[in-house]
């Protein structure tokens, strides 16, 4: 297996392991708050969310750097 096809893998894993959070999240906030068409939804836990999935993406970007 090439470096590349490892680095898809641990991608599609980050991503199939942050998304549900991330569903769950929005999900949770539109129980209780009502959305405008345009509007995004940050609050602080998506937030944290997005920055650690944005490390994380970093770290494994960063593994396989030739």
């Amino acid at each position: 297996m090439t470096k590349e096809e490892q680095k898809r893998i641990e991608l599609k894993k980050l991503a199939e392991e942050f998304n549900p959070l991330h569903e769950k999240l929005i999900d949770e906030y539109k129980k209780t708050h009502k959305i405008p068409s345009r509007g995004v939804i940050d609050t602080p836990e998506l937030r944290t969310l997005r920055k650690e999935e944005l490390r994380r993406f970093k770290e494994i970007l960063d593994k396989y750097k030739d």
